[in-house]
């Protein structure tokens, strides 16, 4: 599905260069479950900005589907953002004045017609991240659990092919991280392609791969719940 080729990304910091990634390759299939991992400041989140096309790479190619996001018009690329990525965010992002529902709906809005039936859509997805008793309760409702799974329900409402998620157990306590978790195993079991961000161990555990980042490389691959580490060959 994606091809993350020779990824390198240069910004300025207080006047100087600073690499924040180099030559970054890997790829991801259908339907896989990859983890990012790494201290802070070695990539990661750059990384997944780049891949969601919100930031560009100074070098390299994110490749998907066979086509550069980054070579892409801005409709094109709207498009993409909106018919083919779910981006779940660390800080949740719902908008305040409005239902968990309405926050759900949001995206409907965007991107080509949906053949479902919103409503029922809405009550669907709200009932596949747990909390359809919340649709008509606002965000300052809401425990940091239930907060992180509108925030999922809200990415998966226009059944993406592909999820990226920035740190999303990060905000939550251990056990309602792992509930998260769990959920997110659940949604890959069932067809969804998952790439999360994640200082979290335990996602490393879920995942089928956890690619480490360190200063802007990638350095190794560890494998699932067996923790079979390999060097990382570049291209691979």
């Amino acid at each position: 599905m994606i091809q993350v080729q020779s990824i390198s990304k240069r910004f300025t910091v207080a006047g100087q260069p600073f690499l924040a990634l180099d030559d970054v390759s890997f790829e991801i299939a259908e339907k896989d479950f990859v983890c990012i991992a790494g201290t802070s400041g070695s990539g990661k989140t750059t990384l997944l900005n780049i891949m969601a096309g919100i930031l560009s790479p100074t070098a390299g190619a994110v490749m998907f589907r066979e086509k550069n996001i980054h070579l892409m018009s801005d409709r094109e690329l709207s498009r993409f953002r909106g018919d083919e990525l779910g981006f779940v965010y660390q800080s949740f992002n719902l908008i305040p004045r409005l239902t968990v529902a309405e926050n759900v709906r949001a995206p409907l809005y965007f991107g080509k017609k949906t053949d479902h039936d919103v409503g029922r859509r809405i009550t669907a997805i709200l009932e596949t991240v747990g909390i359809p008793e919340k649709a008509n309760e606002y965000p300052h409702q809401l425990s940091g659990g239930q907060l992180q799974r509108a925030a999922i329900a809200r990415a998966l409402v226009r059944t993406p092919s592909l999820l990226l998620a920035d740190e999303p157990t990060g905000n939550l306590d251990a056990a309602t991280g792992l509930e998260i978790i769990e959920l997110f195993k659940k949604l890959n079991a069932e067809g969804t392609t998952i790439l999360v961000v994640s200082h979290d161990q335990r996602f490393f555990e879920a995942a089928a791969r956890t690619l480490v980042l360190d200063f802007g490389k990638l350095v190794r691959t560890t494998t699932g719940t067996t923790r079979k580490t390999a060097r990382t060959k570049k291209g691979a």
